[in-house]
């Protein structure tokens, strides 16, 4: 049977946002020096490179006179609108302000435990999709929306066992992936919506030139005023020097891959199929992080969090199914068709999980 279309860009978008996370994760703990605002700033200027490539392609190949045509298009052409150009600044600026704000507080978090907390872009996300894109009329989905929040609440409860060195903190450390967790959510769902809607019509790659030179502005503003990483070490280290070099190119890549993932996502389907894709990432990235990253293995995988992640992965697979968008691609086959037993079967297993991890611990 062919794959859909929904499945294919899923799976693209759950293997970038593993490997983002957990590659992200490895560079600013090996390379503390590595700043934020850098790799934002080169990731902006990435895609805008490829979005230029695209846009040339599309209008007369890479020659002068395609140069010409694109530039001509873009200053005199029909669809050109300062209202219109105006609209992608927003996007790009949350966008532009979700990514420091992630890449600031990984280093001092975990990847699963803020990818968790990510996962409240969901249901604000949902409310406001329902409100501005399509009314959500399932009491169904709703209720799932209402599990998924206590899941996430869940999830970021501290254990007593690690509260007061819980991810290497202090105490209080536990509260700093809840809170740009959900910072992030509200930019995110506030930026998916605007470029939906901006997405979705006109010329693509045109639309993402202008949404990446709002960004490349933004980005040279932040650059002098966000955070930087640590003092770079004294000794001039030709190696070490390779190493971050490669270490930041990496993080370009990556970042700018996943952003021009979400851009094609948003084009051919919509923000819940976006939505589904970064909930199913919290559990290829809990198990790569659990093989990869032993270190965080004690932190992590408390009862607390394993309850709260199997509790937001049933209500993310029910909204799922319930939404009543193009989506539902994605259970077209029975066994992936939520039904009553299913649902509490899983919740066996999760409860079955939770207190063999509690008695362990204990």
């Amino acid at each position: 049977m062919a794959i859909s279309l929904s499945s294919f860009l899923l799976i693209l978008y759950i293997s970038c946002e593993t490997i983002r996370a957990n590659y992200a994760y490895y560079a600013f703990h090996t390379f503390p020096q590595i700043s934020a605002s850098l790799v934002a700033l080169f990731s902006e200027a990435l895609k805008l490179l490829i979005a230029s490539l695209f846009l040339l392609r599309a209008k007369d190949g890479f020659t002068l006179k395609g140069f010409s045509e694109c530039v001509r298009s873009l200053q005199q052409g029909e669809n050109l609108d300062l209202k219109r150009i105006l609209k992608y600044a927003l996007p790009a600026g949350l966008y532009l302000t979700n990514n420091l704000i992630y890449y600031t507080v990984l280093p001092q978090t975990s990847p699963s435990l803020l990818q968790v907390c990510v996962l409240a872009k969901l249901p604000t996300t949902g409310i406001l999709h329902h409100f501005l894109i399509k009314p959500q009329r399932s009491i169904f989905a709703w209720t799932s929306l209402f599990f998924l929040c206590i899941g996430l609440v869940v999830f970021n409860l501290p254990s007593n066992s690690h509260a007061s060195q819980e991810d290497g903190g202090p105490a209080t450390s536990w509260l700093l992936a809840p809170v740009a967790g959900f910072v992030i959510a509200c930019l995110s769902a506030l930026a998916s919506i605007a470029t939906e809607t901006s997405t979705k019509t006109g010329e693509f790659w045109e639309s993402q030139a202008y949404l990446y030179i709002w960004g490349m502005i933004f980005a040279i503003i932040a650059y002098p005023l966000a955070p930087s990483g640590a003092a770079t070490p004294t000794r001039n280290d030709p190696a070490n020097s390779f190493d971050v070099s490669l270490a930041i190119l990496g993080l370009v890549v990556m970042t700018s891959g996943t952003g021009l993932m979400v851009a094609i996502v948003l084009r051919a389907r919509d923000n819940i199929l976006k939505l589904i894709g970064t909930a199913a990432s919290l559990l290829t990235i809990a198990a790569s992080q659990f093989v990869l990253l032993p270190e965080l293995r004690a932190s992590t995988f408390t009862p607390w969090r394993v309850c709260g992640g199997g509790i937001v992965s049933i209500s993310t697979w029910c909204y799922n199914h319930y939404t009543e968008t193009e989506a539902e691609e994605l259970v077209s086959m029975n066994i992936l068709m939520p039904t009553p037993n299913k649902i509490v079967c899983c919740a066996v297993i999760v409860g079955f999980v939770t207190m063999e991890v509690a008695l362990r611990q204990g």
